[in-house]
């Protein structure tokens, strides 16, 4: 007992002594605002200075001289430098929420998936990420939207707050060029994905953060993420793929496929998880109900504001289609007295060719024919309409009918392809009739509908039907407009060029229309 308490007084002496010690050598002397120690090593760096071959100046060559200097003096500055931006990482990410933070905190995780509801803060999170990167020094990194104008008036500000609000210092923030480029060699580039063109336009850069926003509405997905994006990220280490948006309104997305599979880790959260919304949400769903007179549970409110994949079937321009399925289905088995063929072109999309076989006089008929392709020029477009012109040919012979009675009808976006076919090629090929779309499009669908035309089950057309959406306005009320930038169906637009003249045809005109457009 007498042993501890001697030695609990050492410890208490010694700690006095240093703590005496420690203030003699740096506190200031007198008036002085130099320690003695400050004092001390200058007047001993002087005599060094002034007589090199000293005793003072021969202890300090030899310790400023030996081999690993240069490496120790590294390595305090990378630990300051990394504390500096462990704190510029912490004051970035406590503005973000629990849910929010675990994203920013997966360093390691390499790909990630984010869904949410409306007003969870998904713009805030990709701006602080961001930023966040750049923090290390010489971090590229790429923020990618469905249109430039979005990413300047949604991101752009955010990132410029963020940067602001750590003092992270902006070299040149060019909102021409879309780059945020800071003083520490890091920057940030925005860009807009608007159409089929725009992601090979990014090939041949190198990021350590590549995030995608509004995936599920993003054009050409398989390309942008897996031929373009991935082999960008390869340069560095511990790089990052984000794909973040809300469910989709159409099935068989890119997002929904990734949200499904494995590889990918996922996140989701709802602004009923968001802490700095200033009112309560669920009151705020309810009023907005109402106000639209729409249940609690339509799936609008379940997708946008309870971020769950529940898709808008209701605004699905092909509701309600009827397939057949392979060529010895009963279905199918009427004579064939005509073929159409429609052709849909797209430079910054997708290429489609669709054939029709019909019975004029049963006013009914079926897609024998299908192909859709990109990257294709105009000798692989003509070469797929030679082979269903092929196939139609075989169907009239089948059934004794003229072959006269087959004719291909183009997109009039380029009529240099149909002057080609008709011309160089003899190939019956004509331009389309484009004038009143909407009211062609419900008379299609309702052709499809009540199985007057049949499409291969599984098919392109079919991925085309269920994709193929509507638009809506502010107060969610379906817009008798084809929503492009959600989707652009190619082949359903070739079907589309092909009936209108198998309609005609058929003594069909837009005024025997069953089903409108609102009804449809």
């Amino acid at each position: 007992m007498a042993g501890t308490q001697q030695n609990g007084v050492t410890r208490q002496i010694k700690g006095e002594i240093f703590n005496s010690l420690r203030n003699a050598l740096v506190a200031p002397q007198g008036k002085s605002k130099k320690s003695w120690s400050d004092t001390f090593i200058q007047e001993m760096l002087a005599e060094a200075k002034k007589n090199p071959s000293g005793p003072l100046g021969q202890l300090l060559a030899r310790q400023l001289l030996q081999d690993d200097i240069i490496s120790d003096l590294d390595a305090q500055t990378e630990k300051l430098l990394a504390r500096d931006q462990d704190f510029l990482h912490y004051r970035l990410i406590k503005q973000l929420y629990d849910k929010q933070r675990e994203i920013a905190y997966d360093k390691f995780i390499s790909r990630k998936i984010i869904a949410t509801s409306r007003r969870a803060g998904k713009t805030n999170l990709a701006a602080r990420l961001l930023v966040d990167y750049c923090v290390e020094p010489n971090t590229p990194c790429l923020y990618i939207h469905t249109k430039a104008e979005n990413c300047m008036t949604q991101c752009w500000p955010l990132i410029l707050e963020a940067a602001k609000e750590i003092e992270l210092a902006i070299e040149k923030a060019d909102s021409q060029a879309m780059i945020v480029t800071f003083t520490n060699g890091s920057y940030i580039k925005l860009y807009g994905n608007k159409d089929k063109s725009s992601a090979p336009l990014l090939r041949g850069g190198k990021y350590k953060l590549i995030i995608i926003d509004e995936a599920q509405d993003q054009r050409n997905m398989v390309e942008l993420v897996e031929d373009v994006c991935e082999p960008m990220l390869i340069d560095y280490k511990n790089s990052c793929l984000i794909l973040q948006g809300t469910p989709p309104r159409r099935p068989k997305t890119y997002f929904e496929k990734t949200w499904n599979s494995t590889g990918w880790k996922h996140y989701h959260f709802t602004m009923a998880d968001n802490p700095f919304l200033p009112e309560d949400t669920e009151s705020y769903i309810k009023a907005l109900a109402e106000r639209k007179n729409i249940p609690i549970d339509d799936p609008l409110i379940l997708r946008e504001y309870r971020g769950e994949f529940v898709f808008d079937t209701t605004a699905q321009v092909f509701r309600g289609y009827r397939t057949y399925d392979g060529e010895n289905d009963p279905l199918i088995n009427f004579p064939i007295d005509h073929v159409y063929i429609g052709n849909d072109y797209g430079w910054a999309a997708d290429n489609a060719i669709i054939g029709v076989a019909c019975n004029t006089v049963q006013k009914k008929g079926y897609v024998f024919f299908e192909e859709k392709f990109s990257h294709a020029n105009v000798t692989d477009i003509i070469n797929s309409n030679k082979r269903a012109l092929e196939a139609g040919k075989k169907l009239l012979i089948k059934y004794n009918g003229s072959l006269n009675n087959i004719a291909i009808y183009g997109d009039t976006s380029d009529t240099s392809i149909i002057y080609e076919m008709a011309t160089v090629h003899s190939m019956p090929a004509y331009q389309c009739y484009k004038y009143d779309k909407e009211t062609a499009l419900a008379q299609l669908s309702e052709f499809c509908c009540t199985g007057q035309i049949l499409i291969p089950k599984g098919g392109v057309l079919e991925d085309d039907f269920m994709q193929t959406l509507y638009e809506r306005d502010d107060d969610d009320n379906i817009i008798p407009i084809i929503n492009d930038d959600i989707y652009h169906p190619d082949a359903a637009m070739a079907l589309l060029y092909a009936s209108r003249q198998f309609a005609f045809d058929w003594g069909i005109h837009k005024g025997e229309i069953t089903q409108n457009v609102q009804n449809n």
